[in-house]
């Protein structure tokens, strides 16, 4: 339509012999020239977003199909699943990890000494609804020359959707408890070759009885939480369960803060009561 307009324009001038100067002659072009560029991004607007309203709908038909032909699962029928592969090099100073005065158990002997693979988990974990989040982490560990598959944690904690009042949260089942700052946490994550010395001596590396345990946040400016647990007592230190009466208690109180963006600290007590009785023979220490 512009091109058409543009040569009329320029016969109807023609014909008509009008004699026009230069510079209205320039202007006029720019004119036409104006309009004609104001058409032509119209035009391709409009095209635009004639393609996008086509795609739009071709997804549309397809999405429609897909829902009519597929059903979707919730994350419970899709765990995240992990594998920590522990690959160890170990240098000691001393020849011995004997500790003086304590029956050490197994776990908590330093580990061999030069390069091996220690324990290699697997990780599978999901929230099993809006009120509740489950894990499971089995581990393949070398004991006395076998190969041995150890349950490290099978447990079930509610989550901020269990309609609980704000901060409390209660875990069941087997799991490292609260007790210290290391208990809860894997061995794959230490900084050194063995832990500290108390863990060794006291826990047998670390506490993970079959137990429950209920922790509260209180509603303050600052982090503060408190809790306490009961457990069965088949795990290092306790080691008289016998189905009927809990064997071990737990109970805290801890509060910490920030430093700067990458530095915290934090403090707290913490108590574990164990029935202790018999436990070397339980552990391997049949000599004792």
């Amino acid at each position: 339509m512009i091109k058409i307009f543009i040569t009329l324009t320029t016969l109807i001038f023609t014909f008509n012999n009008v004699v026009y100067s230069n510079d209205d002659i320039d202007a006029l072009r720019k004119e036409i020239n104006d309009m004609k560029n104001i058409y032509e991004d119209r035009i391709n607007d409009l095209e635009n977003k004639l393609s996008e309203m086509e795609k739009d709908e071709s997804l549309k038909v397809k999405s429609e199909n897909i829902i009519k032909t597929r059903k979707i699962y919730g994350n419970e029928f899709n765990p995240s699943i992990g594998i920590v592969f522990n690959g160890r090099y170990n240098n000691f100073s001393e020849k011995t990890n004997e500790l003086a005065g304590f029956a050490i158990g197994h776990e908590g002997e330093r580990g061999r000494q030069g390069s091996f693979i220690g324990e290699t988990e697997m990780n599978f974990s999901s929230n099993i609804d809006d009120s509740f989040y489950g894990s499971f982490v089995p581990a393949i560990v070398k004991e006395d020359g076998d190969t041995k598959v150890e349950l490290e944690e099978a447990f079930i904690t509610t989550t901020p959707g269990a309609n609980l009042p704000d901060g409390l949260a209660v875990k069941f089942g087997r799991a490292f408890w609260t007790l210290g700052y290391m208990n809860e946490h894997h061995a794959h994550s230490d900084d050194f070759a063995d832990r500290p010395l108390p863990y060794r001596a006291y826990l047998n590396k670390a506490f993970n009885d079959d137990g429950l345990e209920v922790t509260y946040v209180l509603p303050t400016d600052f982090y503060f939480e408190v809790g306490g647990g009961a457990f069965r007592g088949d795990d290092f230190p306790a080691g008289t369960a016998d189905g009927e009466n809990l064997g071990a208690w737990s109970a805290f109180a801890r509060t910490g803060g920030d430093i700067d963006a990458n530095q915290n600290w934090r403090v707290g007590i913490y108590t574990l009561n164990a029935e202790a009785d018999g436990t070397a023979g339980r552990k391997g220490n049949e000599d004792e």
